[in-house]
């Protein structure tokens, strides 16, 4: 079992965090230990005060589990469920516990900030499988907290439109996507993949292995593309033939 502790975020925060970090990153651990509270059993046939004051029982269960000190068990129980419905059918993230809060209590720069919104991005693209093809689009739509970029508003928030429009700029995503392989394990594979594939690795050790496997993937994914363009084609023609066969007088 890993010795750290994981919260479940929505990604729909990522969008606060850049106006308010605190707050925003508070959100994160309310909704958080209210997520783990909802692993907890209830009997379902229990009054309705009955199954509340369970809910305020399993909350509390929860942050202790997750040695979280909470003062007042009912309204952050109140608060998370508020914040976990907001984000229904939406997209979240299994972020550090330690991370939360180093990114709540202490300064960090934009470029930390963004950091941190692409990390969890990946980590809500890929989801429980192993490894991911995804797209610049994509990631940075998550990354200020849209499931895709169909989500996206022609008008974005004042607080969010300039950064969003500085990071679709190569050069500023590229710094991202280079930190993120140097220190915070993801592996990136793209050779002409109309997008990149990623995944997580374990150090500079499993680095190596990891790009091995995106390459392996990617390059079986480009054959079986191209062999898919080539009986298209081939049905095409065939069928090109049989209307010329038509035309021919008897």
């Amino acid at each position: 079992m890993s010795e750290y502790r994981y919260l479940q975020i929505p990604v729909y925060l990522l969008r606060e965090i850049y106006n308010n970090k605190f707050e925003a990153f508070d959100k994160m651990i309310t909704c958080g230990i209210y997520r783990h509270s909802q692993n907890y059993y209830i009997d379902p046939d229990l009054c309705e005060a009955e199954y509340y004051n369970m809910q305020l029982h399993n909350f509390k269960e929860a942050a202790k589990f997750l040695r979280i000190n909470v003062r007042d068990i009912e309204t952050e129980f109140l608060k998370g469920r508020k914040i976990d419905n907001k984000g229904s059918g939406g997209a979240y993230a299994m972020v550090k516990l330690d991370l939360i809060f180093e990114y709540r209590d202490e300064d960090k720069t934009e470029f930390e900030l963004m950091l941190f919104a692409a990390n969890a991005a990946l980590i809500s693209i890929l989801g429980e499988k192993e490894q991911c093809k995804t797209n610049k689009g994509h990631i940075l739509a998550r990354m200020f907290g849209y499931l895709s970029t169909r989500d996206i508003p022609e008008v974005l928030p004042k607080d969010i439109e300039y950064l969003y429009k500085k990071y679709q700029h190569r050069y500023h995503f590229d710094n991202l996507v280079n930190e993120l392989k140097l220190n915070w394990f993801w592996a990136f594979y793209a050779n002409f993949t109309r997008g990149m594939y990623f995944k997580r690795h374990k150090g500079i050790n499993g680095l190596k292995t990891a790009l091995k496997q995106l390459k392996t993937i990617a390059e079986a994914n480009k054959r079986s593309y191209k062999l898919k363009q080539l009986k298209e084609i081939e049905k095409e023609v065939r069928l090109e033939a049989k209307e010329q066969e038509k035309e021919q007088p008897i």
